[in-house]
């Protein structure tokens, strides 16, 4: 049998609504039954992508160059959000 890990990450999200959310009809359900963390300490900046990068990669912002929710592109407006891996920093150790 094969076993899998799902990570769901809510945005915005305050340990206050863990108790709300487990009365949700479908929601509540996986709330009550999962593990979760109740209070973590972020990156900076505590941006989207930033923080979604950090935890996937397990390194800090000025390692996987994630620092905005977008990238900068001279001239580009609006400027592109970072919706694909290859513009992370191609080689994280």
């Amino acid at each position: 049998m094969k076993k899998r890990l799902y990570v769901l990450s809510i945005d915005a999200m305050v340990s206050e609504d863990i108790e709300f959310m487990k009365t949700l009809p479908n929601l509540g359900a996986i709330v009550r039954n999962a593990s979760y963390v109740k209070d973590v300490i972020s990156v900076y900046p505590t941006l989207t992508y930033t923080i979604h990068a950090s935890m996937l990669t397990g390194v800090y912002p000025d390692r996987h160059n994630v620092s905005n929710n977008e990238y900068f592109v001279p001239g580009v407006s609006p400027a592109p959000w970072y919706f694909d891996s290859k513009v992370f920093a191609p080689e994280v150790d």
